[in-house]
């Protein structure tokens, strides 16, 4: 709520701050972390500007009850919406089948009668435990660093720092195969299909965790596995995708898909066999090549926005405990990734550690024969 609140009621205050010299600003909150970034222009007074803002709106939010009344309605209204989307059913339901009563099963934006329960107060005391944690600051652009340096140690070297709140912790061993089928208005069934990964974020491994999902689907590029199985001449799919997230303890491997309910079998078990070859066999010499080049040039189009750039800086170094700039990255894609590696990567898919979702006209469908059918 303290991050709605951020995003839409300062863009214009931090406008005005800096003169109009800003050209984004953004606030996301996740499982993980609290982020907020600011682009400026390439002046040292906007610079200098924008880091008080920042500072300011970060350490010392006024937290006012009228605008607070807002955000719950804003919050409410984006929490609706979501819910009227198949995709983002299939996610949250993917999420509590995994993690049950675990916060990370938990909707973050909550719900209608948790946003009215939470009081202003309850908001400013939740700030206060989290404001002194440890805190991460990324500039990316041309700014002299060792000004930058002198500026941020003279802002926060009497901050009073205490360790960060610790967290539910969630072991892969928890987990079992489980599915869920929940009926929608929809004419195409949409699955999901989730995987639990023993390495958490700060884990080295989990380059080959991303090598293995680009191989198999990331995005919509056509040279992935996945997709070339779907939507090859018989067209199985209308769409298909990989994504993977990390945790502390564990991460997720995901595959989304969408089809017609006649395909269901057929399409769960050519993602299967997908599976169980990247479990078997390395990727050949076209197809690593791919993976390299799409990794790589992921990291360019990140690197090309810098408000991205910053955000990612900041969140993976204040997660990892480790900076990962894109020099490093790449020396890790050419030092450390072999062929092999996503194999190995691939060694974690494992079905009892699975869960299937299927949302959309259900009715018809066969729950043993969908079940049958992912096997690997």
């Amino acid at each position: 709520m303290a991050d709605s609140n951020a995003h839409w009621r300062t863009y214009r205050q931090f406008s005005t701050t800096i003169d109009q010299r800003t050209s984004g600003f953004d606030a996301e909150i996740t499982y993980e972390a609290m982020a907020f970034t600011a682009k400026t222009s390439g002046t040292t007074e906007a610079f200098v500007a924008g880091e008080e803002f920042l500072r300011k709106l970060v350490r010392f939010p006024r937290f006012a009850r009228p605008a607070m009344q807002q955000e719950r309605r804003v919050l409410a209204v984006e929490g609706m919406e979501s819910k009227d989307q198949a995709e983002e059913m299939v996610d949250e339901t993917l999420d509590r089948l995994i993690f049950d009563d675990h916060c990370l099963g938990q909707r973050i934006h909550g719900t209608s009668e948790e946003l009215s329960d939470i009081d202003v107060s309850e908001v400013k005391a939740w700030h206060e435990r989290i404001v002194h944690c440890p805190m991460t600051i990324a500039v990316v652009g041309n700014v002299e660093p060792e000004f930058v340096r002198r500026l941020l140690r003279r802002q926060y070297s009497r901050s009073r720092v205490q360790p960060k709140p610790n967290s539910p912790r969630f072991r892969s061993r928890q987990v079992r195969f489980k599915s869920a089928m929940v009926p929608w208005p929809t004419k195409l069934v949409y699955l999901g299909i989730a995987t639990v990964i023993p390495i958490g974020f700060a884990d080295n491994r989990r380059l080959y965790l991303s090598a293995l999902n680009n191989h198999l689907g990331e995005s919509t590029r056509w040279s992935s596995r996945l997709m070339q199985a779907l939507r090859g001449d018989q067209r199985k799919v209308y769409s298909v995708s990989s994504t993977t997230h990390s945790y502390a303890e564990v991460s997720l491997l995901t595959t989304m898909t969408a089809c017609e309910p006649d395909q269901v079998v057929e399409v769960l078990r050519l993602i299967s066999a997908e599976y169980r070859h990247v479990k078997t066999e390395v990727p050949n010499p076209i197809e690593f090549p791919l993976v390299v080049k799409s990794m790589r040039e992921n990291t360019e189009e990140r690197n090309g926005d810098q408000l991205r750039y910053a955000n990612f800086l900041s969140r993976q170094t204040y997660i990892t405990g480790r900076p990962l700039t894109s020099a490093t990255f790449q020396q890790l894609l050419t030092t450390q990734l072999r062929p092999e590696s996503i194999r190995r990567a691939a060694s974690w898919l494992r079905r009892d550690r699975t869960s299937l979702v299927l949302v959309g006209p259900i009715k018809r469908l066969n729950r043993r024969h969908i079940v049958q059918a992912l096997s690997f």
